[in-house]
This record gives structure tokens, sequence and C-alpha cells, in this order.
């Protein structure tokens, strides 16, 4: 796929979609005439011409494995994979030991159009079978089934915070669109783009013809889409394509690339560079690096153990494969003789595409020799002093099945363009054929944090109160997500991560009733993140609660049902206070004898904590007293000296059950100590919820640079 390596445009020669390229001299040609015409037009890169030629010979011989083999190619070439994808198996099935190859590529087109696993095995079986005399072959094979067990992984793994949209038709057409970059602002771009009159294909033709020129594109970003495209003077060249533009970090320096398709002769890049003065650009200068023998393409401007570099694509000697990125440095006022990146980035097939990133040190770029999903890939590695680490696939949304290249992100980092021919492009034939910009944002849902301060209730101050447990639940949950200490000079602080959820905050300390509270994070937005929970102790008192409608059948000790809601209301205060001693008191009215009502209130306070017991409360937080008559709360008497009568209501006020707190039980409540806490939550070790994952980067057996440029 050179023709698109060299320019990574798509140039050069066209036809309208309905013209048949069955020359009229060339319809009475016997099938072997018509085979070799296809495969000169194959060669010359005339594609969308040499497939009608093979499907004239198919006509004509059906099956015929030659044909078949070049149609497979010929498709590949323009990118029509799933079209390739059934040549390529009728040619092998037609003759797998001559078109072994047929093998290779079948399995590739099954990846490339998203059957991993299909590919995954039949990749396996090429490379075990292969007996082939190029002795790269296998590794490329192997490369390529690696690809399909990554893809296979990351299609698990994709990173849902990424959203992918088309550039739009404003910036994109039917052609071949490349190289965007950002422009001075986060709303302004700048990208190449090869236009023609009508529907036309746009394919590569070695020389010979009137050919539309690749030229450099602005436009600008109204808020909603990018509008006004336009061609920018400073970097066109109407006898040259041009395209790749990169900026210096002030915005003074240009390098960009500049391409001639003289008659008779290939294609070639090379490197120019512009500076402003004021706010004009100067007349661009032919790099002296560049090797007139080869290709310079794809130029970044970046920096390279503290000094400023270029990183550009070349084929030029010394390449380990097809296209390699390569660098030079700045120094003693000059451009220094480029170096080959080394082995670490660089493969036995084709990297292209360098973006630089000067604050983080990473360089992106895009291989189709790494372990990739399909194509070309955009992959990343990191700068350390002179070693780089190993690059890493940056994965789904950004990559796909197909090519994807040309990536570069804005000043925020959370915006950013890529180059890819996925479906979804504006296509002139197959739905992969043509390269358009796409977009992505990271949109990264809030990261929400719980804070709030322990107050005493009723504390006109506002005091807030030291080393009280706080612990944070679901909202219907007993089971504690996460634990802070309260703190009299700072809030506690629960970080969810990007969890929506209601949630109940329990804060408790000795000496205090339990104080409770709800929150939650579900329908929050990203401006609200951090929502604010103040939680109120009690001291603990000692006063005499009144259980009303704790009713006994007359002369019964038994909880009837009705009096269980009573009981309940102790039984969740017990639960949510596990630090408090209560006594549950019974009494009767002055009815019956001082001993039998005695015995008889006895009887129901121990009914009753035998009640709480049996729920989970420990006996010795209840001490049940029956009281019987001792404590009447009106004046009835019914013996002794002085007889008050009294109504039935009356009677009535005096027959009660009562608890009050007592004291506490020691060690029920565990005191967290804040240290512990403060450091588990330093190290991470208790805290929950999504973030942004990192790249751990991989240096290891990364060869040193030696210091002295050659």
């Amino acid at each position: 796929m050179r023709y698109l390596i060299i320019l990574t445009f798509v140039i050069i020669g066209f036809r309208t979609a309905a013209q048949s390229l069955i020359a009229p001299e060339d319809k009475n040609l016997n099938w072997k005439a018509k085979l070799k015409k296809a495969d000169d037009l194959y060669t010359n890169g005339s594609f969308y011409s040499a497939i009608d030629y093979y499907h004239a010979v198919l006509d004509e011989n059906p099956g015929y494995p030659d044909a078949l083999m070049g149609l497979g190619m010929t498709y590949y070439a323009a990118r029509d994979y799933q079209s390739a994808l059934g040549n390529f198996k009728q040619a092998f099935d037609a003759d797998n030991d001559r078109y072994q190859m047929a093998h290779y590529y079948w399995s590739l087109m099954l990846k490339m159009t998203g059957d991993y696993q299909k590919a995954f095995d039949e990749l396996k079986v090429f490379y075990r079978a292969y007996r082939g005399s190029d002795r790269t072959m296998k590794a490329i094979a192997k490369a390529e089934y690696d690809g399909c067990t990554l893809a296979m992984d990351l299609l698990g793994q994709v990173d849902e915070t990424v959203h992918v949209h088309h550039g739009g038709k404003t910036i994109n057409a039917a052609y071949t669109e490349l190289s965007p970059m950002y422009y001075g602002s986060d709303n302004k771009l700048l990208y190449s783009s090869l236009r023609v009159e009508g529907d036309s294909i746009i394919r590569l033709k070695k020389g010979g013809g009137k050919m539309p020129r690749a030229r450099v594109l602005s436009a600008d970003w109204n808020g909603e889409r990018w509008t006004g495209s336009s061609e920018v003077d400073a970097f066109n060249d109407k006898r040259y394509h041009t395209g790749n533009v990169s900026f210096s970090p002030d915005g003074k320096k240009a390098v960009f690339t500049m391409c001639t398709d003289d008659k008779g002769k290939d294609v070639r890049c090379d490197i120019y560079m512009s500076e402003r003065s004021g706010g004009d650009w100067g007349a661009p200068e032919l790099m002296e690096f560049n090797d007139k023998k080869a290709n310079n393409t794809h130029p970044a401007l970046g920096m390279y153990r503290g000094k400023e570099a270029i990183f550009f694509s070349s084929d030029r000697e010394g390449t380990t494969g097809g296209m390699d990125i390569w660098y030079t440095i700045f120094e003693r006022n000059a451009w220094q003789n480029p170096r080959n990146l080394g082995r670490r980035i660089n493969t036995l097939r084709d990297e292209i595409t360098p973006y630089f990133d000067i604050e983080e040190d990473v360089l992106y770029f895009s291989s189709n020799g790494l372990p990739n999903v399909g194509g070309f890939d955009i992959f990343v590695s990191k700068l350390s002093g002179t070693r780089w680490a190993v690059p890493v696939n940056i994965g789904f949304p950004y990559n796909s099945s197909v090519d994807d290249m040309y990536y570069v992100h804005n000043s925020k980092r959370n915006r950013g363009f890529f180059v890819s021919n996925r479906i979804g492009s504006i296509a002139l034939k197959s739905p992969t054929c043509c390269d358009d910009i796409w977009s992505f944002e990271i949109i990264i849902p809030p990261v929400f944090t719980i804070m709030g301060h322990v107050y005493l209730e009723g504390d006109e101050t506002m005091t807030p109160i030291a080393d009280a447990n706080v612990d944070l639940y679901y909202l219907h949950a007993d089971t504690t997500l996460d634990i802070r200490v309260s703190s009299s000079d700072s809030m506690f602080a629960f970080f969810r991560g990007t969890e929506y959820e209601n949630y109940r905050l329990e804060a408790t300390k000795q000496g205090f009733i339990r104080g409770v509270g709800t929150t939650s994070t579900i329908g929050l937005g990203p401006n609200d993140d951090t929502v604010y929970v103040d939680l109120y102790l009690k001291l603990i008192d000692t006063g005499i609660i009144v259980l009303r409608n704790l009713y006994f059948d007359l002369d019964k000790a038994y909880i009837r049902p009705d009096a269980e809601p009573s009981l309940d209301t102790v039984l969740q205060i017990l639960t949510k206070n596990p630090n408090i001693q209560i006594e549950l008191a019974s009494h009767t009215d002055c009815r019956n004898t001082y001993e039998y009502n005695e015995d008889l209130s006895q009887r129901r306070a121990d009914s009753s904590k035998a009640w709480l017991v049996k729920r989970g409360i420990p006996e010795d937080r209840i001490i049940a007293v029956g009281y019987g008559e001792q404590r009447l709360l009106n004046e009835c008497e019914c013996e002794g000296n002085k007889v008050v009568p009294c109504t039935d209501i009356q009677h009535q006020v005096n027959r009660r059950t009562e608890f009050r707190v007592v004291g506490e039980i020691p060690g029920a409540i565990v005191r967290y100590d804040k240290s512990e806490v403060d450091y588990a939550i330093e190290h991470g070790k208790r805290i929950t919820g999504g973030g942004i994952n990192q790249i751990l980067w991989n240096f290891e057996d990364t060869p040193e640079e030696p210091e002295e440029s050659p």
C-alpha cells in the first residue's frame, strides 16, 4: 500500500464512477491479453481500471486463480476489504500450494473486516504452514495474529469516556482529507484535502496527465461544526501537493510536506520550513536533512533531550522496514543528521504520522507492523531521557479494524482528531475506500466526592466534633463501603468516582447517639461533582421515654401483635447505637395487691426484653425491671390509709412501659485511628469508584540512544 504511505493521500488519476474502463479497442482481446493489461494497470496504480479488466477475465475464464489473486490484491490496494476477502479465499481454495500467500491475505481481510477469531485461527495455520522465501513473512504473520488477540482483549476494554464522531461534510468530502492540526487555538483547524470537481474516484498513477493538487485548508469552529474551509496561501504551491503542517509551541515555525509527481517520475516528498515574522509567514525553505533518494514526510515538531526536534517518516537508507520514524535535533545552529528512532518504535513494516506532545514527552504515531487491531493503528510511547517505552496501542474507539492515523489532540487533551477510512467515512466506491477526518472528545463523568462535618445537635456555635467514626453505606444496605474519622478543622471526604448512587452516612462516637444522613449522586452533572452532608450527634440522654401503645392482656405478660411496633422502635435504637445500655421498665396501676403488681410488671418487663433479645440484642444491654405500682403518675391509690378512687382512663395512665439510657457498653464503638484511615486513603486502599486508566510505561530492555549525533 505504498501509494498510501508515501503521500498519505490517495492521489493522482481519476475517473467517473459510472464509466467503464475497458477501452473499446480492448474489448475484443482474449482473456490472457486482458489479464496482462489488468496486471499492468495494477502495477501502475490504476486500481479501478484494473478491477474492470480482472472481472472481464473472470467472465471468460471463471475461477482462474491468477485473475482471482490479482483481483484480490487490487481490491486490497483500493481498500475494498470485503470484496478482496472473497477473491483471496477462492484463489487459495483453487490452488493452495501455489497461492499460499492468498491464505495470508484472506486471513488479513478477515481481520480488517472485524472477524478477529476466524482471522486468528487462519493466521496461525498460515504461520505454521508457510515455507516461502520471504524470511520476514512469519514475523509479519505473528504480529497480525497477535493483533487479533489484542483486538479481542481490547473489545472488552473500550474506553466509554471517548466519543468518536465523523468530522462532518464541511471539512470532509468524497475524496481524501488528511493531516488535521490545531492552528493557533483549539477553535481553528488546518488540514489537507484533495478535491476535484464532480463525482470522481481518486487513485494513484505514476506520471502522465493533468492532476489535481492536494492543498492546505483552514476551518473555524462555530460551537456546533467546522465552517468556512478556505485555502491557506502560506503553505500552498500550485506546483506541489502540500500537507502535514506542524507548528512549534510558540507558533513561530511551521514544518510541512511538499510532494512532486512530475510526468514519468515517482512521487517524492520533502520537508520544508517557514518562519513567521509579525503576522506573515516567510517563504518555505527546503530542509537540508531531506534525502533526495527517498521520501521525507509527516514532520512533527517536538523536543528530544531538551532540544528542539523534528520527527518525520522516511524510507531512506537505514530504514528497518518500509517507512520508519526518524528524528533530527537542532543544535549548534543547525539541524543535525537524522537518526532512526530505533527498533523499539520501528518495525519490519511501516511507521508513519508522528505527533509529539511536548508537555507529556510522549510520541503518538501509526504502525501496521506492531500488533494492531487492523491496518494502521495509533500507538503511543513515552520518552524518558533517551529511552522510549514499549509502544502502547491506544485501543478502541480510536483504532478500528481498518486504517487509523494522524492522531493529534488539543491543548486540554480532551479533544482531537485522527484520520480513518472506517465505515462512516464519505465513500466514493466501497465503504472503506477513502480517508476522512474524524474527531474525538473525552467526556469524563463527574468524579463524585461526598463531604461534610460532624456536629453536636443543638450547638449554636456549630463547632465540628473531632474523632467521630463516619461510615458510608448504600442507602438500603448494611455493608460499610468506606470509613472516615471526623476532624475539627477539615471535612470528611468520601471519593466515589463516577458512581451514581443513593447513600446513607452514619456518625458514631462514645457518649453520643448515632447521627444519620442521606445523599445521592444520581442526576448530578459534570459541574456538580461534590455533595455535602453534615451529620449531627446527640449526647446520650438518661431521660425516660414512654413506649405508647404497648398493651398487655389482663393478668398476662406475653407480647401482643399490636404491641410489637412500639418494641420495634426500641429495637432500631439499640441496633443503630450498639454502645448504649437501657433500662426497660414496666409499671402497673394500683389495682390488685402490691406484691402481685410487682410480679406482673417484672414478667412483662422480662417478656419485652426476651422479644428484643430474640431479635439480636445482647442480654447485657437490657436491664429489665418491674416496678409494679411504685411509680404512679397520678394520685390514684387503691389500698392503705388513703384510697383515691380513679376512672379507668386515670388508671391506664399508670399502666406503661418505659425505657431510658442508663450507660454505655465499653468498647461497643470501635474507635478508628485517624492516622491509619488517612494512610489508607493516601495509598488508595479504601477508595472505590471510577477513574481514568493510566498507562504503566514499560522501559524494560530499552536501549539507550547515543549522546552524540553522527
